[in-house]
């Protein structure tokens, strides 16, 4: 079993290192529609624990999504609500960001804070499950995909996006090694 990471444009050496780009929006919807497509068979958001976490009073970013509870399993500390990948979810996320913010708004002390004029929702984290098994975690917040226990096949996989992306990918180890070394130094 093997951990990866895909940091867009990354550079493990010189001055600012270890450092990296933002995810382009076609560069995700590539890696959902040619990995996590292929071998997930469900979803889950961090600190979502149930269904109606999903549509605080003013959101509609979930209105209508056909979502499948199916239960709730623990990632990172966290216990959240697992829903089955079905056909509606896929498109869906094909097609959104995670964030929805009002435009001038900044980030409120909790994400699931709002009034009357204003909101801003996120998931910091989206998890990937096959079957009880974490096939992976696209982290926001640092623009980073992490690509957990793989095995042969699911390497395999990885190896065959296009190359623009899998030059990009890269060992946990390595990235690891490359912030201690700069701590170290």
């Amino acid at each position: 079993m093997a951990d990866k990471l895909y940091l867009n444009s990354i550079d493990l050496t010189g001055e600012y290192s270890p450092s990296w780009s933002n995810i382009p929006n076609d560069t995700w919807r590539t890696i959902l529609e040619e990995y996590f497509y292929k071998i997930s068979d469900s979803f889950a958001f961090m600190n979502v624990y149930s269904e109606n976490d999903l549509s605080p009073k003013y959101l509609d970013f979930f209105k209508n999504w056909n979502l499948e509870k199916m239960n709730l399993v623990e990632v990172n500390d966290d216990i959240v609500c697992r829903f089955k990948l079905n056909d509606d979810c896929k498109e869906r996320l094909l097609r959104q960001d995670f964030s929805v913010h009002e435009i001038g708004m900044f980030p409120p002390r909790n994400i699931f804070e709002y009034d009357e004029k204003h909101y801003y929702y996120e998931f910091d984290e989206l998890y990937f499950f096959s079957g009880n098994k974490l096939i992976g975690i696209f982290i926001n917040h640092e623009n980073m995909i992490q690509f957990e226990n793989l095995n042969e096949q699911e390497l395999v996989l990885l190896q065959k996006l296009d190359k623009s992306i899998s030059i990009d990918i890269i060992d946990e180890a390595a990235f690891q090694k490359c912030i201690q070394d700069r701590h170290v130094n």
